[in-house]
């Protein structure tokens, strides 16, 4: 029975592991968290979109032009 119930439980052995997050109010430590924040999801914006997802998007939008005319 004991077996059974760690087996059961392994499952839920993430849910117990989390743990708030103590978050920091101080302004410099925000700001700085921001200004980190948004450099990153600039510089990631302005990378290329892959070939590969410019493929599929036309596969996408191909398959939904095909499906209007229906």
């Amino acid at each position: 029975m004991v077996d059974a119930d760690k087996k059961q439980n392994k499952g839920n052995r993430s849910e117990k592991m989390v743990r708030p997050m103590k978050i920091s109010t101080r302004p410099d430590v925000t700001d700085l968290i921001g200004q980190r924040l948004r450099k990153f999801y600039d510089e990631v914006t302005e990378q290329p979109v892959p070939d590969r997802f410019l493929h599929l998007l036309d596969q996408l939008d191909e398959a939904a032009s095909s499906k209007k005319s229906k």
